[in-house]
């Protein structure tokens, strides 16, 4: 009887354990494919962010020397303009004139004006690219953020499990073994029984 009830215990701790090893395991691979989808992700999105800042940073020179061309292309068409003015006014012979040097003061105005305003487009669509740029970073940033916080929620929730399926193997097993300790003490008792003996220190 003795061999049969350890047998069965040895059995019933065989198949808690192994249950426990699956339950472990499958925990596991739940924090593992996690992690590979998160990591993934992490990866995936400094890729767009290098390229999309790449992209960006191309365009914000683009825009420099487009910049730089129309402030030259304005400042030739400022002296020419003002060659011809001047050509103008020594035929006349008004070179040293009043009008002459108002119309001169205008010009200089004019091309100032239109320097400022080329500028300040120029400005304007550099601060764009460059919340465009920042905004990309803070998208990665999120990004990376969420991914990051499913995987420690996937690796904690794995420990989790794994102690679950831990603690219940424990119990079960030392469930499975005061059972099998009572089941053995009545066998023995109702042995002593059947001879007459009472039960305890007493019957022996």
């Amino acid at each position: 009887m003795k061999g049969l009830l350890a047998a069965s215990f040895a059995l019933s701790a065989v198949g808690t354990l192994a249950q426990m090893r699956a339950q472990q395991e499958a925990a596991a691979f739940q924090a593992e494919m996690a992690n590979r989808e998160g990591e993934a992700a992490i990866r995936n999105a400094e890729r767009v962010r290098e390229s999309a800042e790449r992209a960006l940073t191309d365009q914000q020179e683009g825009t420099r020397e487009v910049g730089e061309q129309k402030k030259s292309d304005a400042a030739r068409q400022a002296d020419r303009e003002n060659a011809s003015l001047v050509a103008l006014m020594a035929e006349r012979g008004q070179l040293s004139t009043t009008s002459f040097l108002r119309q001169t003061q205008q010009l200089y105005y004019f091309n100032e004006i239109d320097l400022a305003r080329i500028d300040a487009d120029v400005d304007g669509r550099l601060a764009s690219l460059q919340a465009d740029k920042e905004q990309v970073v803070e998208d990665q940033k999120r990004v990376y953020n969420n991914s990051s916080l499913a995987m420690y929620g996937a690796n904690t929730n794995a420990k989790i499990q794994s102690t679950m399926a831990s603690q219940a193997a424990f119990m079960n097993i030392v469930s499975s073994g005061v059972s099998l300790g009572v089941t053995g003490y009545k066998y023995k008792t109702l042995q002593e029984l059947a001879r007459n003996k009472g039960p305890g220190p007493e019957g022996k």
